[in-house]
């Protein structure tokens, strides 16, 4: 019975051995052959050649570099000189543009004492104009000019004068220091030259100009006799007087006194667009100028006559502010700022529908007064202009207005196209 139940037990044991043996994974795995697709090893063969020509390019590389360090490093190399060469230059280059630095400083220190030594003489030059006019006016304040009075041959004026003074105006005991045409007969038109004379009473001016007003209400009077003054007082009255007029014309009484006009309320009118003159120019900010460049404008041809130049720059204008623009882009030109004259003339509708005009001169006495009558005349509005003039050595007389008022219709029909 032992021998038996132990036989019982070894095939037991070696049956439960040959069960666990099946179940095993490694049997399994061991058992089953692994199958790879030929894509894949494909793919991993051209992966591993990729790799291997990549580390080929790095060994390159590495060499090559490590050449071209052998050369830098190299003493008698071209690679080192050019490097030590490349350093000098940088440092010259760099002591330059310090030097640069400190010349372009003082330059622009020395340009701004310039601008300010000329914005001084420019107010200087002003105030000795105002001066020299004041000297001229207190020269000529006993002087009378008689206009229209016909040449007769072999005048003596000093008797002359008295006689017609006595005959029409009844005004006795007038003498002259000195009594002279202004130039010789027929040198500029037919019209009778001007005489201008010096009174040795000067209370005689007053009484001879209130007699003449008297007599011109009743009477044609055979000359027409006015206090001597200055050009450029006169045209600056006459100038005034436009403007009280366009005042009257808005029921604004205002009146003409010595140097402005007085308003109703008793204060002084201000000018819209004051003159300018190169210390306003001068004064001007780089942005400033930058705005006044991107104005546009239009210009007419020049004209060129016995030595003088004259052309018109304009644009349209709907306000006071687009005026002073123009004005000013003008006066910040350097050709225009080295001519001789720059006269503007303006003629524009504002918001409520009344006409706002004027002008300015620049010394060239009676332009912007009749330019503006060929604007009224013409019906040119909203257009503002400045006419610059390089004057020549030989003097054009009227026929520059002429040419002047040809640029204003130029600079008109301009704008007209546009």
């Amino acid at each position: 019975m032992p021998t038996l139940n132990k036989t019982k037990a070894a095939s037991k044991t070696r049956s439960a051995s040959s069960k666990d043996e099946q179940c095993s994974p490694n049997k399994v795995q061991n058992s089953v052959p692994l199958e790879v697709p030929l894509e894949v090893l494909d793919k991993l063969q051209k992966s591993i050649e990729g790799i291997g020509k990549k580390v080929h390019r790095l060994e390159s590389l590495e060499t090559d570099l490590k050449e071209i360090k052998t050369s830098i490093e190299d003493p008698d190399s071209g690679f080192a000189q050019a490097l030590k060469y490349v350093s000098e230059q940088a440092e010259s280059d760099s002591e330059e543009l310090y030097y640069v630095k400190s010349e372009n400083a003082q330059l622009r220190r020395e340009l701004d004492l310039l601008r300010a030594t000329v914005i001084n003489m420019d107010r200087r030059i002003k105030h000795m104009d105002s001066e020299i006019t004041d000297l001229r006016s207190r020269s000529m304040r006993d002087n009378i000019l008689i206009h229209n009075l016909d040449y007769v041959p072999g005048e003596r004026l000093e008797q002359l004068v008295p006689q017609l003074l006595r005959e029409h105006l009844n005004v006795n005991d007038v003498r002259f220091v000195r009594i002279h045409r202004n130039s010789v007969r027929g040198t500029i038109n037919s019209r009778p030259v001007t005489i201008t004379g010096k009174l040795v009473d000067p209370g005689k001016k007053d009484q001879i100009l209130q007699a003449q007003k008297v007599k011109k209400q009743g009477a044609r009077l055979p000359f027409f006799i006015t206090a001597q003054e200055p050009a450029s007082v006169v045209e600056e009255r006459k100038r005034l007087y436009q403007i009280t007029d366009s005042l009257k014309g808005q029921n604004i009484k205002a009146k003409v006194e010595k140097n402005g006009i007085t308003m109703p309320n008793g204060g002084k009118y201000e000018e819209p667009i004051p003159k300018l003159e190169i210390s306003d120019a001068l004064q001007l900010d780089a942005s400033q100028v930058e705005s006044l460049d991107n104005i546009e404008v239009v210009y007419t041809q020049p004209t060129k006559s016995k030595g003088s130049e004259i052309f018109a720059t304009g644009r349209k204008v709907s306000t006071m502010s687009e005026v002073s623009e123009l004005y000013m882009k003008v006066n910040v030109d350097p050709n225009s700022v080295a001519s001789d004259h720059r006269i503007l003339v303006y003629r524009l509708k504002d918001s409520d529908g009344k006409i706002q005009e004027s002008y300015w001169d620049d010394g060239e006495h009676g332009a912007g007064r009749r330019l503006l009558q060929y604007m009224r005349v013409n019906k040119i509005v909203n257009v503002g202009v400045v006419i610059t003039r390089w004057s020549g050595g030989i003097h054009l007389g009227p026929y520059r207005f002429k040419i002047m008022e040809e640029h204003i219709q130029d600079i008109a029909n301009l704008l007209d196209e546009k």
